[in-house]
């Protein structure tokens, strides 16, 4: 019996993954960094970069891709919508200490919610390709077709990015999409932008564990730290953006210097 028949009157639809694995959607985000630096760009332009004709189907899942990884964002909404690089996809291009690239990769590859899933349920130790199918169809909610696409892509990307068994990646705030790229929840102008940068840092010990410590990666590879009891509230939040807007003129440069390290004419991409 198909997926159709089996929903009756509608199609079954998978949980949102990476139509593309981690190795392609770094190739992409590089392609877009050659030719669009850091700016956003129209979403048409960033499809005709990759060589695509069209604005739908497969361009879409490819954007969508990028993004579920943590290598592009999007700014604006509908015919307005613009993609660009994000700092993860310009330290993984980029930085000049191999250990850093290597680090920022492992990030992205857990970008994508059902890779944090999964990576936190299995580890590097992935059961057979049976159990996957039989979990992601019975317990996740993935069509068939759906979970023997992502099969393969999942355990492509955790070998491109060197997980083993014992590694601690970031966790990362949730991007609602659905599988053809479309936000279930279109981007707020009012949300702080780079969500998906923010996550735990597992190097970092508070001296209260209530505290969490949360540093965000910044373009030059420096950090900015968080430390606080999260989650805060909303009303939390809005004091918290308020006051280091209020902070703002003392320490944020009038003109940004980006280090020549991070322009994209340095040769391909070489990962450890």
């Amino acid at each position: 019996m198909s997926d159709i028949q089996a929903t009756s009157s509608t199609r079954k639809r998978s949980p949102s993954y990476p139509a593309v694995d981690l190795e392609e959607a770094i190739k992409r985000a590089k392609q877009l960094w050659q030719k669009q630096h850091d700016y956003p760009t129209p979403l048409t332009t960033a499809f005709g970069v990759w060589g695509y004709e069209s604005t739908a189907g497969n361009a879409n899942l490819v954007v969508a891709a990028l993004r579920k990884f943590g290598l592009v964002e999007y700014e604006g909404s509908g015919q307005a919508r613009k993609v660009k690089v994000t700092p993860l996809a310009i330290q993984i291009l980029s930085h000049p200490d191999p250990a850093k690239r290597a680090e920022a990769v492992r990030e992205s590859a857990l970008m994508p919610t059902i890779h944090q899933d999964l990576w936190n349920r299995f580890g590097a130790k992935l059961p057979t390709d049976d159990h996957l199918r039989w979990e992601l169809e019975q317990e996740r909610g993935f069509s068939r077709s759906g979970a023997a696409d992502f099969i393969p892509e999942y355990r492509r990307t955790l070998s491109f990015a060197g997980l083993t068994h014992g590694d601690t990646v970031a966790s990362q705030a949730k991007l609602d999409e659905t599988e053809d790229g479309t936000d279930e929840n279109p981007p707020n102008p009012s949300t702080p932008k780079d969500l998906a940068r923010v996550y735990k840092d597992p190097s970092h010990t508070p001296k209260d564990p209530a505290l969490t410590t949360i540093p965000v990666l910044l373009p030059g590879g420096d950090k900015v730290t968080i430390e606080g009891r999260f989650p805060i509230t909303e009303a939390d939040w809005k004091q918290m953006m308020a006051v280091l807007d209020a902070m703002k003129l003392g320490m944020v440069k009038e003109k940004e210097e980006v280090p020549d390290r991070f322009r994209p004419d340095e040769g391909p991409l070489q990962l450890p």
